[in-house]
């Protein structure tokens, strides 16, 4: 077993990734043996406020690939990415980077406080989803958000991003950290369950929580429409909608 702790060291001006590799967990979690330190090559940005990453064969060829995902904080509205390590070999290396990233297209705050990636096929179409999750650093209450890219293809790409619901969870006001995981933990039934931990940095000794949420297949009655919607220019291509509590980023044009 191959399992990938993401790690966003200090660096001076723009900021950059790397990750470590522990084999053979045992069942008490523990692995038998850690690599070097890792680094993911290009620049995160100059200011990176979580990092998630997921280990998962997407090009069907018996190698797993790495989905190394961020959140970029520069002056005003953070933004999320990630790129692809393809084909890692047995000491967890990759030796095609992508050169270039990728957007997550989500409702990002001003201030986030650690983000969570995951690939599983949600509505097990087949084909399978890139799941983000991260904690919007708020004032008061922090909260989650999460977006879905939609079937991702062999290449890696998301066919299209959608909001996710709102998650439900005691979050304080101070987050130290954020991670996302996936796994089918119900053998009653096909669907993944999403399995989200946080780090609370209360006064005093900090805590660290999970919390388990059912996923559900997509399709049928769309359950909620935008509630609100800006378009300040009609003919740039892009909008944003108010959805599930949340402004969303669209790239088209408005049919309603």
């Amino acid at each position: 077993e191959v399992e990938g702790l993401a790690r966003l060291p200090a660096a001076t001006g723009d900021d950059w990734g790397a990750y470590y590799v522990g084999w053979d967990l045992g069942a008490d979690g523990q692995a038998s043996s850690w690599s070097k330190r890792k680094t993911i090559p290009g620049e995160l940005g100059e200011s990176t406020q979580g990092v998630g990453l997921d280990v998962v064969d997407i090009s069907g060829d018996g190698r797993p690939e790495m989905f190394y995902g961020w959140i970029d904080n520069p002056s005003g509205v953070n933004r999320g990415y990630y790129r692809v390590g393809w084909n890692l070999d047995e000491n967890g290396d990759s030796a095609n980077w992508w050169t270039n990233h990728r957007p997550i297209e989500g409702a990002f705050g001003v201030l986030d406080a650690g983000l969570g990636l995951t690939v599983t096929d949600l509505d097990r179409s087949g084909q399978p989803d890139l799941v983000a999750a991260w904690v919007r650093d708020l004032e008061g209450q922090n909260e989650w958000a999460y977006a879905i890219g939609e079937e991702l293809d062999g290449n890696a790409y998301v066919g299209s991003w959608v909001p996710g619901y709102g998650v439900p969870s005691w979050l304080l006001s101070r987050t130290g950290g954020a991670a996302l995981a996936s796994a089918n933990l119900n053998q009653g039934d096909e669907l993944p369950e999403l399995v989200i931990s946080w780090i609370d940095d209360p006064d005093g000794a900090n805590r660290a929580w999970l919390q388990v949420g059912k996923s559900l297949a997509f399709g049928g009655e769309v359950d909620q429409r935008p509630t609100d919607l800006k378009d300040d220019d009609p003919d740039d291509g892009k909008f944003q909608i108010q959805l599930y509590g949340q402004w969303w980023n669209v790239n088209g044009k408005v049919l309603w």
